[in-house]
């Protein structure tokens, strides 16, 4: 019996160790959407994946379709979050599990948090631009999901996220925050 492999760009947002050796991932890709990918033998310390199926790694993966889960076959690093970065991308694994459904390609969501994870290394480090970092991007994916009114200030997909942090103002992403967070109390999130 021959499986269909699907290869796609990833990004792992959670991890959960499941009996001595496996371990179960929600993985969001850019081709399947929200999945959940199950690794057999990961923690054996002969695994070669263990240390690229880490939270807050951008990765390629290969999957196959088991019965009910997703099983990695392959996986590269591309990229990997510093420490810092993990509460973020977990407020964001929240957000999406709210409101994604599994299984289902949502590209342009994926390219919001993607355009997040790959900004330029200074944001990291300073706390009021990761915050608006994390404020245009929970407001792009909340707008896709078609949650949020027309914004006053619309932000150009084609620009980097950089230059952005640089044209919004204190008190307007002030005020795209008190929006965000008035819609997700409507959505009783």
């Amino acid at each position: 019996m021959s499986y269909h492999h699907y290869t796609t760009e990833g990004i792992i947002l959670k991890r959960e160790n499941r009996g001595e050796n496996d371990a179960v991932y929600i993985v969001f890709t850019e081709l399947l959407g929200l999945i959940v990918l199950h690794a057999s033998g990961i923690r054996l310390l002969k695994s070669k994946l263990r240390f690229v199926l880490q939270p807050g790694n951008r990765v390629h993966i290969t999957v196959v379709r088991g019965k009910t889960l997703w099983r990695v076959t392959t996986c590269s690093l591309v990229f990997s979050l510093p420490k810092d970065m993990h509460i973020v991308l977990l407020r964001l694994y929240k957000l999406l599990r709210t409101h994604l459904v599994f299984d289902e390609p949502v590209m342009h969501i994926y390219n919001h948090v993607r355009s997040f994870l790959v900004v330029d290394k200074n944001v990291y480090t300073h706390a009021p631009t990761l915050r608006t970092a994390e404020i245009v991007t929970t407001a792009r994916i909340l707008s896709s999901l078609g949650m949020l009114d027309h914004m006053d200030k619309t932000i150009d997909e084609s620009s980097a996220l950089t230059n952005e942090f640089c044209s919004l103002y204190e008190s307007e992403s002030l005020t795209l925050l008190k929006h965000v967070k008035s819609r997700l109390h409507e959505s009783v999130l």
